[in-house]
């Protein structure tokens, strides 16, 4: 009997009328390639990171033998939105959609900006103590595993489906959203078919989640239980640093492998010199990023040298209130620029064209957190000031690719002079650093692609 499913394909003219741009579109997959079923609730037109990684691997694939087909969300919520990706969808791929319940919809009914609590890490700010946001709050928090989970009932009716008539030969789920994962666990389950999944950031150990009260202990007990099932249910794991390597070989039997972010293609352009030192920040802050260090690193800096005719610095992205809170009691304030989020391409060439390039990384524990800009940072080949810790895998690569150097949020005074040096040397049209090119290509994501290539062939 043959089961008749609902296939959604990308076409030139979808991709036309949405703003893509389809010239450069990947080649055809071979017909006998291996498939493997990507469930993943961010798909294009999302924009932003969670959508890189799972794209990019999607591009490369079939040079390694594997042909993606896709089951996302038909109305998903997505905090960014990107149709420049659409062009990166091959027109013959097989993009299942499955409905979608609209927490964002409900959001709206209760919170002033409902967009916001969608902005990554937004919503862990506890200014807002008005009833409202502390519901939508609490509900970000409390919802296990996710605000996703609304999805799950649906995508797994159309899983099977696409199972039923598609010869699928492993699945493949990435998170966040977790749901992805309780989603393929159970399609593995029934129809025995091996299953790997990658987790680009830890479950119930994420930062955000363990530094805030307002998540219940029953409720996270509850959800610890959840991911531990859940991991060992895997075929295998794949994650984003060697410290969420360990963490999450200390909670499964599964194997764990790890496959950094990276960078798609880099930018060979020459480019002339800035009539202004500028520096740039790219991507989402949290609460728990401190953007006073650099501040008042910047500061010492005017002290030395007039830096009122001669400093540029812009902030990349959709910004919770509080970071402009921050920057206006700054005397630079004024030369600060704001630049609204933009499709990851655009962002490069601003990139590309700083002269100092601005990371403020998470602490964790585990020291696994990797800012995901910092691979666009790299393949720039501008110099890198980054805010963290001094052990963890994020310093590890800058010191191993010689890109730039890492302070604790105290060393204010080390790099103030690390700022200072960098603007010197952009005086005197110097090049600041060598960067290690064949350690910088290895993040490449061809490359990383293959390494999954690798794992998905290891698994089936």
């Amino acid at each position: 009997m043959t089961i008749k499913t609902e296939k959604t394909r990308t076409t030139l003219g979808d991709r036309m009328s949405s703003g893509g741009v389809s010239i450069n579109s990947p080649k055809t997959p071979n017909k006998d390639l291996k498939k493997v079923l990507f469930i993943s609730y961010y798909w294009p037109p999302a924009g932003g990171a969670p959508i890189q990684r799972i794209l990019k691997f999607y591009k490369y694939l079939p040079e390694y033998g594997w042909n993606p087909i896709i089951l996302t969300t038909e109305n998903g919520d997505f905090p960014y939105i990107d149709n420049d990706l659409l062009g990166e969808i091959r027109p013959e791929s097989k993009i299942y959609r499955a409905k979608n319940f609209s927490l964002h919809k409900l959001f709206s009914l209760f919170v002033k900006n409902p967009k916001e609590m969608f902005v990554p890490f937004a919503f862990t700010e506890k200014k807002n103590k008005s009833i409202k946001s502390r519901v939508s709050r609490w509900a970000k928090y409390n919802i296990i595993p996710d605000t996703r989970i609304f999805w799950k009932r649906r995508a797994i009716r159309k899983g099977k489906k696409i199972l039923r008539s598609e010869k699928i030969d492993l699945i493949f789920s990435s998170s966040p959203p977790q749901t992805n994962h309780r989603i393929a666990k159970a399609l593995s389950k029934k129809f025995r078919i091996p299953w790997i999944g990658d987790l680009r950031d830890p479950w119930t150990d994420v930062y955000w989640i363990n530094t805030n009260t307002q998540r219940w202990k029953i409720v996270h007990r509850i959800d610890k239980k959840i991911e531990r099932k859940t991991l060992n249910a895997m075929t295998a794991i794949t994650t984003v640093s060697p410290g969420w390597v360990k963490l999450f070989e200390s909670k499964s039997k599964s194997p764990v492998f790890l496959i950094h972010n990276g960078f798609d293609e880099r930018n060979e352009k020459a480019l002339e010199k800035n009539k202004k030192f500028t520096i740039t920040y790219a991507g989402s802050i949290s609460v728990e990023q401190d953007l006073n260090p650099f501040c008042q690193a910047i500061l010492q800096i005017e002290e030395k040298l007039n830096l009122s005719e001669n400093l540029h610095i812009r902030f990349i992205g959709n910004f919770p209130s509080f970071v402009k809170e921050i920057l206006e009691k700054y005397s630079f304030y004024s030369q600060i620029e704001f630049i609204p989020y933009m499709p990851s391409e655009k962002v490069k060439a601003y990139i590309s064209s700083s002269d100092l390039l601005l990371l403020l990384i998470h602490i964790t524990a585990d020291g696994g957190a990797i800012n995901f800009k910092m691979y666009d940072y790299m393949a720039a080949g501008k110099p890198i000031l980054a805010y963290g810790s001094l052990e963890g895998d994020a310093t590890e690569i800058l010191h191993t690719s010689k890109c730039g150097r890492m302070f604790t949020y105290e060393q204010i005074n080390e790099s103030s002079d690390f700022i200072y040096e960098a603007i010197e040397k952009w005086k005197e049209n110097k090049k600041f650093n060598e960067p290690n090119e064949e350690y910088i290509e290895s993040f490449s994501r061809r490359n990383l692609t293959k390494k999954l290539a690798d794992i998905f062939n290891k698994h089936i």
